[in-house]
C-alpha cells in the first residue's frame, strides 16, 4: 500500500508540475520556476497534512 501510495504522488507531479511550469511561462524563466517550486511544496504540505488524518491502531502495542 505504501508503494502504491508513493508510485500515486510521483505520477502526480509528473503530470501536474510541467502543466504548472507550461502555465507560468509568462512570468519568465524565475518566475515559473519558483511557481513549480510553490506547487511542489504545497503538494508535499498537502500530504503531511493527510498523513496526520492516519488514526494510530490502539491494539497494534504489545504489552510484556
Amino acid at each position: 500500500m505504501n508503494a502504491g501510495a508513493f508510485n500515486l504522488g510521483a505520477g502526480v507531479s509528473f503530470l501536474l508540475l510541467p502543466a504548472v511550469q507550461v502555465a507560468a511561462a509568462p512570468l519568465g524563466v524565475h518566475g515559473s520556476y519558483l511557481a513549480v517550486l510553490v506547487t511542489g511544496l504545497v503538494i508535499t504540505v498537502l500530504a503531511l497534512a493527510t498523513s496526520l488524518l492516519i488514526p494510530k491502531p490502539v491494539d497494534a502495542e504489545v504489552e510484556a
